[in-house]
């Protein structure tokens, strides 16, 4: 198992410093990160229950509406001159 320190540790197994990456038996490596003291860094195995393939259909690409006509009025659409004197 593959452990990275958090914590100060000492025993008959080792002494840990904060910040250590170490390679240590399972059963030590357990009791550490139990305890707080470490992080497990081992490469974690897929189970084989959950590596199961789904195979769905494709969606169906959705088809392009027709952009509605729109019917502009044409004395709305354009003003008119304004008719008057000119300064």
């Amino acid at each position: 198992m593959i452990i990275k320190m958090t914590k100060v540790a000492c025993g008959p197994d080792g002494s840990f410093q904060p910040g250590n990456i170490r390679e240590v038996d399972d059963k030590t490596g357990l009791q550490l990160v139990q305890a707080g003291a470490a992080v497990d860094l081992s490469p974690k195995q897929p189970e084989p229950e959950a590596a199961v393939i789904v195979q769905t259909e494709p969606e169906p690409e959705p088809k392009p509406e027709p952009e509605a006509a729109v019917a502009v009025q044409p004395e709305h659409a354009v003003m008119p001159p304004a008719k008057g004197k000119r300064k």
